[in-house]
């Protein structure tokens, strides 16, 4: 998981947190609804019609993702080849987690490409952000005999 304390070592080192590879710890379900109403002329006769437009779009558990943008507690996450598709995860206590602008009931809403979406929020097991760490321990052993060293017989 990423968490503040690994974020305060990569700032503290001076590294980019945008050079970091990210990933999703959950599936990521977003979901819009919208309406279409048109009216128009066919042959002579006037045409309305009313429809229902559902679009979802799924972000796969374990999805590579890149920090686009950075606040002191949110990190915003682009799992697409454009900044605008972008999801928000903020700090909470220690983790990084999808973060919503509202909640309706158990759905949380997000702006996502310029549209709003939802996605189902389970406050017990949330969307956390992960990332791949190695903790290296690294010794060194430098061995060598000392060859002795002798009184000089030089006189003063």
């Amino acid at each position: 998981m990423f968490t503040q304390t690994l974020r305060n070592q990569v700032e503290k080192h001076g590294l980019d947190i945008k050079d970091i590879q990210f990933y999703n710890s959950k599936d990521i379900v977003l979901q819009r609804n919208s309406s279409t109403d048109s009216t128009r002329i066919e042959d002579g006769r006037i045409s309305f019609e009313k429809g229902k437009v559902v679009e979802i779009i799924t972000i796969k558990k374990e999805t590579p993702g890149v920090c686009v943008n950075l606040t002191g507690s949110t990190l915003d996450i682009s799992f697409e080849d454009d900044d605008n598709k972008k999801l928000i995860f903020k700090r909470n206590s220690e983790q990084y987690e999808l973060s919503a602008i509202a909640f309706d009931g158990p759905y949380g809403r997000v702006l996502y490409d310029s549209a709003f979406f939802y996605f189902e929020a389970n406050k017990k097991t949330p969307i956390y952000l992960k990332v791949q760490k190695e903790d290296v321990s690294k010794y060194d052993q430098k061995t060598r005999t000392a060859s002795g060293r002798q009184v000089s017989n030089e006189s003063f």
